[in-house]
C-alpha cells in the first residue's frame, strides 16, 4: 500500500506541475474543480505516507512531515497577525486555495485571482471551458474595488465582455454618495462558442 500510495503521490504532483506550467505559458489549464479534487488527495496522501514511513522510521517522511505541519504552522501564522504570518498565510493558501470564481455561466468564468497578502487589489481573470475538462484564459482585468458580477449585466461576444453596474462615488462637497453607472469593456482573446 505504501508504494501504491507513494507512486499515487508522486503521479499526483507531477500531474499539478504540468497543469500548472500549462496555465502559465499555453493559457490552458485543468476545470478548478478537477485540479481542487487533485490538490486535496495529493495533501491526504502526503498525510498518510507520513504515518506510514514512521516504523520503521525513513528519512523520507520528513518530507512527508511537511504535510502534517502546515495547518499548525497556518494557525499559528493566523495568531501571529502581522506581516510574518501574513507572509506564511500566503504561502499556504496560494498552493492549496480553490479559485475564487465571481461569475459564470455555461460558457465563460470569471475568477478573482489570489495573489497573496501584499499584493494590489482585485486582479480578474475570465476562462471559457473546453472539452469539459479544460479551462482557456480568454482575458484579464484590474479594478481597484471587489466586485460581484449578476448575470444579467454581463454581455460578451468574440471580441469583448461587457460589464454593466452600479459604482458609489463619494462628493466631498456634499458629504454624500451617490450611484454612477459604469460600463466595463474587457478585450477578450480569441473566443469561440
Amino acid at each position: 500500500m505504501r508504494k501504491t500510495l507513494l507512486k499515487f503521490h508522486i503521479i499526483s504532483v507531477s500531474f499539478l506541475l504540468v497543469n500548472f506550467l500549462c496555465g502559465i505559458t499555453f493559457d490552458i489549464s485543468l476545470n478548478y474543480r478537477i485540479a481542487l479534487l487533485v490538490k486535496i488527495l495529493f495533501y491526504l496522501s502526503g498525510i498518510v505516507l507520513f504515518f506510514l514511513n514512521l516504523k520503521p522510521f525513513k528519512k523520507i517522511a520528513l518530507y512527508f512531515l511537511f504535510y502534517l505541519i502546515s495547518p499548525i504552522l497556518l494557525f499559528l501564522s493566523i495568531l501571529i497577525d502581522g506581516i510574518f504570518g501574513g507572509i506564511l498565510i500566503s504561502f499556504f493558501v496560494f498552493f492549496i486555495s480553490p479559485p475564487d470564481v465571481r461569475f459564470q455561466d455555461e460558457n465563460i468564468k470569471i475568477y478573482k485571482v489570489h495573489n497573496g497578502f501584499l499584493a494590489g487589489c482585485c486582479q480578474y481573470e475570465i476562462t471559457q471551458n473546453e472539452f469539459l475538462l479544460f479551462e482557456k484564459k480568454i482575458g484579464e482585468f484590474k479594478f481597484e474595488e471587489n466586485l460581484q458580477f449578476e448575470k444579467s449585466k454581463i454581455s460578451y461576444n468574440d471580441k469583448k465582455l461587457t460589464i454593466k453596474m452600479l459604482l458609489k462615488e463619494y462628493n466631498s462637497e456634499t458629504e454624500n454618495y451617490y450611484g454612477k453607472d459604469s460600463v466595463i469593456t474587457i478585450p477578450l482573446k480569441r473566443y469561440s462558442r
